[in-house]
């Protein structure tokens, strides 16, 4: 299932499954394992995910989500192969949801 056929017939893909499994790039190279997924959280709308930060040898990685080939449901990624990997900066504004998400409750208080 690609990303556009997600759009048609969305698909929910736990964010459990998706963590430390081996990302693959179109051609079949390991290119690390998920470690969590970057997001910005928006007031009238679902989060609009940027990216995923794997970690590899050289330490944690960023891959935009425009290089997401695939997430299958049980959590494996494959980015197009020649992707540009570039090391992680947190940028303002962005939410990672494992590290400051994952485990907490989120309570939706209506605006005043």
């Amino acid at each position: 299932m690609t990303l556009s056929a997600v759009k048609a017939s969305p698909t929910t893909v736990s964010l459990i499954s998706m963590l430390k499994r081996a990302a693959t790039g179109s051609d079949g190279a390991v290119l690390g394992r998920l470690e969590d997924v970057v997001t910005v959280l928006r007031d009238d709308d679902h989060p609009l995910l940027k990216g995923l930060v794997f970690s590899t040898a050289s330490g944690p990685e960023f891959l935009p989500m425009a290089v997401v080939e695939v997430i299958r449901p049980d959590g494996a990624v494959c980015v197009a192969a020649k992707a540009e990997r570039q090391s992680f900066v947190r940028r303002e504004g962005e939410v990672l949801l494992k590290a400051e998400v994952l485990g907490r409750r989120l309570i939706d208080l209506p605006r005043g």
